[in-house]
């Protein structure tokens, strides 16, 4: 199978617990044995962010990591902190928003361009680029926010202050948002810089829409309610693009 390996936890003495986001089987979990014991088994191949092709056995406690072949180990992200940052955000989302055994090779080809893009670009993104990664892989995973019209009537969103409600499905037009229990408010603005974010070409980080605190916020709200938790990077991710310069 072809892979992107999203991180690992330390089991037992020797082996590592690996988790991979594939083309082919969605996220696994498998054991590789003596992965820490020995540099020589897997070397480089099973750091965070890299491309491989892994070998699978399935066993009935859990599957194990047979042969592994590096395809790309993405260099460059480690060579920035706000790349680095911005990787890390990626995965985790992609860990919590894929399900075992559960083939997503759309969310895969997402991860593998974003990664790409991380690698490669001449400068880092900008924070307009990773929230439109992030209301991609939202979307791929049948979570899509809604920013064309009010989720709740389907009506156009003409009134401001609108508003945005995780629970509803996004934005509302004035009227819903009125009745809306916890809504928050939506300025034109952030219905635009939504709306940017959701049609951004992802492979052009440069052109994608420069956002604002609110929208931040909004999404965030959004992950939290619909993943069950709160992205555990993403007060460092924010920290770094708040930096002046």
């Amino acid at each position: 199978m072809t892979a992107v390996v999203l991180g690992s936890v330390d089991l037992g003495e020797s082996d590592r617990l690996m988790h991979l986001l594939s083309r082919e089987r969605g996220r696994v979990t498998a054991r590789a044995r003596h992965a820490r014991r020995s540099r020589k088994r897997y070397g480089g191949r099973l750091d965070r962010y890299s491309l491989v092709r892994a070998q699978l056995r399935l066993r009935r406690d859990r599957a194990a990591l047979g042969e592994v072949d590096l395809l790309e180990p993405f260099l460059g992200i480690r060579t920035d902190l706000l790349r680095t940052a911005m990787a890390d955000h990626l995965v985790e989302l992609l860990r919590i928003a894929t399900h075992e055994e559960e083939e997503c090779p759309e969310l895969f080809g997402l991860a593998v361009r974003s990664l790409e893009v991380l690698d490669r670009s001449p400068e880092p993104p900008g924070e307009g680029w990773l929230r439109a990664v992030v209301m991609g892989v939202l979307e791929a995973s049948g979570l899509a926010l809604a920013v064309e019209g009010c989720c709740a009537c389907g009506g156009l969103v003409e009134r401001f202050p609108a508003g945005f409600a995780a629970g509803a499905g996004g934005v509302l037009c004035a009227d819903h948002a009125a009745t809306e229990p916890g809504c928050a408010p939506l300025s034109r603005v952030d219905l635009e810089q939504l709306r940017g974010l959701a049609a951004a070409d992802l492979a052009d980080p440069g052109g994608c829409p420069a956002v604002g605190r609110p929208v931040r916020r909004l999404l965030a709200r959004f992950c939290e309610f619909h993943l069950g938790r709160q992205l555990r990077t993403a007060s460092f991710v924010d920290s770094l693009l708040d930096e002046p310069g």
